[in-house]
């Protein structure tokens, strides 16, 4: 498994946003707060 990343846009409730929402949310930049998180499969432990 490859690790898994991106951007999810919480107040727009998508992962995918329009060129217009993309351009807005830099212009207004400041009004966002950003979260990247990094999702990573690990071995299982055996007991």
């Amino acid at each position: 498994m490859l690790p898994d990343y991106g951007i999810y846009y919480t107040q727009q409730k998508k992962a995918f946003i329009s060129d217009a929402e993309e351009q807005h949310i830099i212009s207004h930049v400041a009004d966002y707060a950003i979260c990247v998180v990094r999702v990573v499969e690990l071995e299982a432990e055996h007991a």
